[in-house]
C-alpha cells in the first residue's frame, strides 16, 4: 500500500483537492467524569488504521483511502463534520468507515461509488447498535450508486427535519444491511429504492438484520423507478430479516412498511418483524397483513415479547422443505379447480421435486390416474422449438434473420406463392427476425388451415417498432424454415434437436412420437370439464395430405406455433440445453452458445420477448426467469429455468450448481387462468426447494 506523509502541508493539499469536501470542523466535545480521553494520535483526528496515518478532516482520510489500492480503514477518533465526501476508489478496493462510537454530521451527502463498508467498533457484540452516529439535516444522509458495493453493518444512520429518505440506493448499485445498524428518518423514506433502465444492473437492496424506523404515517421503503422501463428488472428489495416500526402509537392503515411503485420494482419479502399496519403496498392498491413473496405471516401482536407487540405486528417467516413444498403445490391445484397437473423441478442436476395430481383421463369407460410421464400438448412453448430450428439453420448460413420473409418465400412453387407485407408500409419490408420477436405486424386466426396465407391480417403499427405477440407470425417462420431447409418442420426438429437431446416422446407429429414404451397422451380439459382429446391430439396428417404436402404452403398442418407433445421429464431436458447455452444434459452440442444467447437478448422494442424465448423478472424477485408458457384449449404450459447477467448485462448460462441453475417445468389442464397456477407453483417451489 502506498505510503502517505502526514504533514499538514500534505493533509492540506488533499483537502483541497478533494470535490466536495469539507474545509470545516471536527472537534472535541468536552469530557465528562466517567470518559476517558482518547489515546493521542499526533495532532489528527482521524486515520487510516492500516498505515496509522493522521488527517487533519474526514474528507482529506476517505481522499487519501480512494487513492489506496487496497483495503483501507478510515476510523474516527474524534466527532466530526463533513460537507460532503465520496468514496469512489478506482481500483475498488474496499473502504471501511469505522465510526467508532463517534459522531459523523452530514452537511452535505456521503456518496459511495465504489466498494465501501459502513461499520462501527463500538457495536457491544449483544444484537444492538453501537453509539456511532452518522447524521444529516439534508437527505440523504448516505447514498450509493453506479455500481457500488455497499454495506452497512453497524452504527446509527439519522436524517432529520426536512429530509426526505436517509439511504439511497440507485443506478446498479447493491447494498446488504446485514449487521444491528439502526437507519432512522424523522419524516419521510428511510430507505429509497431507486432503479434506472439506464444502468446495467439492477439497483438492490438486501436487508439480513438492523432497525428500521420512520415517522408514522409514511413509507419506510419506497421502491421505485424512472417513468421508462428498460428490457430486464430495473430494482429489487429482498428483506430476510430486521424491525420495521412506525414511530409513535398511532399505527393507523395510512402507514406502510414496503410502498412499491412500479412493476419493475419487485420486492419478495421472507422474514423480520413488522410493526406497522401495513406490510406491504403496491401502487394504490391497499394489501393489509399481506402475505409475503414465498413466505407467510405466522402470527400477530400477543405471541411475541412486548418490545415487538406495539400495534400491529406481524411475524413473517419462510416455509422451506419438501413438505412446505408439496402443501404449496397441492393448494394452489386444489384452488385452480385444474382437472391434473404434472409438475417437475431440478436444482443442478439433481431432480428435488416431481408429482402428478389427478386424472389422465376421467369419463364413463376411462378412468387412468394421471402419471408423471404423460405426455401433454406444450401449445406456445411450441414456439421455442421453431424458433431454435430457425437459430440452427442460422448457423448453417442457410437463414438470415435480417433477410426478408418474402425472399424465402420466393422459393414457393408457381401456384402455392404468397407474400407477406403490411398494406399501412408497403415499402417497410417484414423481416424472418421481426416473426421471431413478434413484431411482425401479421395477425390472423385459423392459422393451422392448410392455405393459411389467406387468414393473414396486419396491425396499424410499422413493422419493427412494436412487440404484438403472434401466433400466424410463428407459423409463417415455420413455413420459412421449411423452405429454408428444405425439410418438413416436425421432421427437422426431430432430427437435428429431439433425438439428439434424448426426447422420444416428445414432437410436433403424433405419428413419430414414441407411446409404446410407457407414457400415454393426456386428456385436455377446458375450464368447464369438457375434454378435447381429439382437438389435443389429431393424426398429424392423412395418408393424402401427406403426399401432396407443400413445403413452406402446408405448414398450418403442424402448426409451428403451438403444437408440439412432450413430457414433464423431457421438457425439462429442453428447458436444460437452453439453459446451458445449447449443451444438452448428456453433453451433446444441439446449439451454439450464440445461438441461444441470441435467443434470449434479442429482445424486441417494449418487450422481454427474444427469439421465441422471453424473460420474466417478476415472478420470482431476484432471479431472471426465462422460458416460454402456453395455453391452447384447456391446456396450460410453463417451462421456465434460472440464467444469469454478466458485466454487460448479456443473459449468459449459469454456473452449475449455483443459485440460478435451476429449472421448473408445469403441465395442466381445467381450471381458470393460462398460467397463473404454473407461476404460482413456480415461485413455491423456488422458495421452498431450490432457494435452500
Amino acid at each position: 500500500m502506498m505510503k502517505m506523509k502526514s504533514s499538514r502541508y500534505f493533509s492540506f493539499f488533499l483537502a483541497a483537492t478533494f470535490l466536495l469536501q469539507t474545509a470545516g470542523s471536527c472537534h472535541r466535545d468536552p469530557l465528562t467524569p466517567d470518559e476517558k480521553p482518547d489515546p493521542p494520535v499526533d495532532s489528527s483526528v482521524v486515520r487510516i488504521v492500516e498505515t496509522g496515518e493522521g488527517f487533519d478532516s474526514f474528507g482529506a482520510a476517505v481522499l487519501a483511502a480512494n487513492a489506496s489500492a487496497a483495503p483501507v480503514t478510515v476510523r474516527l477518533l474524534v466527532d466530526c463534520a463533513s460537507a460532503g465526501v465520496r468514496v469512489s476508489n478506482p481500483s475498488w478496493a474496499k473502504v471501511t468507515i469505522d465510526l467508532a462510537g463517534h459522531s459523523l454530521e452530514m452537511l452535505g451527502e456521503l456518496k459511495v461509488l465504489s466498494a465501501a463498508e459502513i461499520a462501527d467498533s463500538s457495536t457491544p457484540g449483544d444484537g444492538t447498535p453501537g453509539k456511532g452516529f452518522i447524521n444529516a439535516a439534508d437527505s440523504p444522509a448516505l447514498s450509493a450508486a453506479n455500481c457500488a458495493e455497499l454495506t452497512i453493518s453497524g452504527g446509527n444512520i439519522i436524517c432529520t427535519k426536512d429530509s426526505t429518505y436517509t439511504v439511497r440506493i440507485e443506478d446498479g448499485a447493491r447494498t446488504i444491511v446485514n449487521g444491528p445498524a439502526r437507519i432512522v428518518s424523522e419524516k419521510y423514506r428511510c430507505l429509497y429504492l431507486y432503479g434506472s433502465e439506464t444502468a446495467r444492473s439492477e439497483a438492490s437492496l438486501t436487508i439480513k438484520d438492523g432497525w428500521f424506523e420512520c415517522a408514522e404515517g409514511h413509507n419506510i421503503i419506497t421502491t421505485t423507478r424512472s417513468t421508462n422501463a428498460g428490457a430486464h428488472r430495473i430494482c429489487l428489495l429482498n428483506v430476510s430479516g430486521g424491525h420495521f416500526r412506525h414511530a409513535g402509537s398511532d399505527y393507523s392503515a395510512t402507514r406502510r412498511c414496503i410502498y412499491r411503485g412500479y412493476d419493475n420494482c419487485t420486492a419478495k419479502v421472507s422474514g423480520g418483524f413488522f410493526d406497522t399496519g401495513e406490510i406491504y403496498r403496491h401502487g394504490s392498491q391497499s394489501v393489509h397483513d399481506y402475505t409475503a413473496e414465498g413466505a407467510v405471516v405466522t402470527s400477530t401482536q400477543t405471541d411475541f415479547p412486548q418490545e415487538y407487540a406495539a400495534g400491529y405486528t406481524h411475524y413473517v417467516k419462510m416455509e422451506r422443505g419438501p413438505e412446505a413444498a408439496d402443501a404449496a403445490v397441492r393448494r394452489l391445484f386444489e384452488e385452480s379447480k385444474a382437472a391434473n397437473l404434472v409438475v417437475m423441478a431440478y436444482k443442478g442436476d439433481e431432480m428435488v421435486y416431481s408429482a402428478a395430481y389427478g386424472y389422465r383421463c376421467k369419463k364413463k369407460g376411462c378412468l387412468d390416474t394421471l402419471e408423471v410421464h404423460d405426455i401433454y400438448r406444450l401449445a406456445s412453448i411450441s414456439k421455442s422449438f421453431t424458433g431454435a430450428a430457425a437459430m440452427l439453420l442460422v448457423e448453417q448460413g442457410k437463414l438470415d434473420l435480417k433477410a426478408k420473409v418474402n425472399d424465402y418465400l420466393a422459393l414457393l412453387p408457381e401456384g402455392k406463392r404468397f407474400t407477406v407485407s403490411n398494406p399501412k408500409y408497403p415499402d417497410v419490408p417484414i423481416t424472418v427476425e421481426m416473426l421471431l420477436n413478434h413484431t411482425s405486424t401479421i395477425g390472423g386466426s385459423n392459422y393451422a388451415v392448410e392455405v393459411f396465407s389467406k387468414n393473414i391480417t396486419y396491425s396499424s403499427d410499422k413493422p419493427g417498432e412494436v412487440y404484438d405477440y403472434s401466433n400466424m407470425g410463428s407459423v409463417v417462420a415455420g413455413a420459412v424454415v421449411e423452405l429454408a431447409s428444405g425439410e418438413r418442420l416436425d421432421k427437422f426438429v426431430k432430427s437435428n434437436l429431439l433425438d439428439k437431446i434424448g426426447m422420444p416422446h416428445s414432437g410436433f407429429n403424433c405419428s413419430l412420437i414414441d407411446t409404446m414404451s410407457g407414457p400415454k397422451f393426456t386428456y385436455i380439459y377446458t375450464s368447464s370439464g369438457s375434454y378435447s382429446y381429439e382437438t389435443a391430439y389429431p393424426p398429424m396428417l392423412t395418408a393424402a395430405q401427406e403426399a401432396n404436402y407443400v413445403l413452406g404452403y402446408n405448414t398450418g398442418f403442424v402448426s409451428p406455433a403451438g403444437n408440439m407433445k412432450s413430457n414433464a421429464e423431457e421438457l425439462c431436458r429442453w428447458a436444460r440445453t437452453l439453459q446451458m447455452g445449447g449443451l444438452s444434459p448428456d453433453g451433446v452440442r444441439v446449439l451454439s452458445e450464440k445461438s441461444v444467447r441470441d435467443m434470449v437478448n434479442n429482445t424486441g422494442p417494449g418487450s422481454r420477448y427474444g427469439y421465441f424465448l422471453y424473460t420474466n423478472v417478476s415472478v420470482i424477485p431476484g432471479q431472471i426467469r426465462t422460458g416460454h408458457n402456453g395455453g391452447y384449449n384447456g391446456a396450460h404450459t410453463t417451462m421456465y429455468f434460472g440464467m444469469s447477467f454478466d458485466a454487460s448485462g448479456t443473459i449468459v448460462p449459469p454456473e452449475k450448481g449455483s443459485a440460478d441453475d435451476w429449472r421448473i417445468v408445469t403441465l395442466s389442464s381445467g381450471g381458470s387462468g393460462e398460467d397463473s397456477l404454473g407461476d404460482g407453483i413456480t415461485k413455491a417451489l423456488y422458495y421452498t426447494l431450490i432457494e435452500r
